[in-house]
């Protein structure tokens, strides 16, 4: 019996397909997915590290502001400390640059995952989703006063509970994410789990 027609290559010449591959050569369905939901996940992790980071660098860029005099978003410096701070002043220019030292530190953190040695980047990042954490959970829950006592004024409570609490969770959320970036760890599981 003849068997299926040899192909053809660009030069005219015939090839046919090699006697000795071997049928474990092809990729199975199964192996396929787990493909396809790997490179998912590593697209998603690197958007979300690259968000993370640049929500980051952003706040910081902020709090410089805030410690040469603006006032944005807000229209006065009082506004400012009502909204950001729940106080009747706005922090030292000096508090403001160390804050904004810690999230460009943070930022940078999270966007580095080869210049920076793996074991320091990781307690680094691991500590900052817990800071992050707390203060989110604290934030939600209306306890910011805790870890910043005076911080009571009902427009910070607000925007404490509705924006800089979840604000916060999503960064602790994303620091853990870096976390994956870059690692040599499967991120797979399930069935795919047996592909590697």
């Amino acid at each position: 019996m003849n068997g299926p027609p040899a192909r053809r290559r660009r030069d005219g010449h015939r090839c046919r397909r090699s006697p000795f591959r071997r049928s474990s050569d092809r990729v199975s369905p199964v192996a396929a997915h787990c493909s396809a939901i790997e490179d998912s996940t590593v697209l998603l992790v690197r958007l979300t590290t690259r968000l993370t980071g640049g929500v980051l660098a952003l706040l910081a860029l902020l709090h410089v502001a805030w410690g040469f005099g603006y006032s944005w978003p807000f229209r006065t410096r009082g506004d400012l400390a009502d909204g950001v701070v729940g106080t009747t002043e706005v922090p030292p220019a000096a508090a403001c640059f160390m804050v904004a030292g810690a999230l460009m530190s943070g930022a940078i953190l999270v966007a580095d995952d080869s210049c920076i040695p793996r074991s320091p980047r990781r307690v680094g990042l691991l500590g900052m989703a817990g800071i992050l954490s707390l203060r989110g959970a604290l934030g939600l829950t209306g306890r910011t006063t805790l870890i910043s006592p005076g911080s009571d004024s009902e427009r910070f409570v607000h925007l404490d509970r509705n924006i800089y609490g979840p604000l916060c969770l999503a960064l602790s959320m994303g620091s853990l994410a870096a976390l994956m970036n870059g690692c040599d760890l499967p991120l797979s599981y399930g069935p795919c789990m047996l592909r590697h």
